[in-house]
């Protein structure tokens, strides 16, 4: 497993968000994802923010938004929601 917080997010028009994300591991080291910001499971759009959490394996990524309450919404959980990877992790 790979993730921690995000610190940085790059949005344009048509493209997978890229995150700039601060190693939870290994806190001086930053890492780059791109994803897709929907809900695998049923494509409802997400809005990720700075000082949100995410971790990635294989072709998924967890997100945990800022403060999410420990109990279901109406839409689902709010935290560990599963997103689409695009392509790999990078170092920044």
């Amino acid at each position: 497993m790979v993730g921690g917080e995000v610190i940085g997010i790059t949005r344009k028009r048509g493209e997978p968000t890229l995150l700039n994300v601060a190693d939870m591991d290994r806190p001086d080291e930053t890492l780059g994802i791109k994803v897709l910001e929907w809900r695998k499971a049923n494509g409802i759009k997400v809005q990720i923010g700075i000082g949100d959490t995410v971790w990635w394996q294989s072709d998924l990524v967890m997100w945990t938004p800022q403060g999410a309450p420990s109990t279901p919404s109406q839409q689902g959980w709010t935290w560990d929601v599963v997103l689409p990877r695009v392509g790999y992790s990078f170092a920044t």
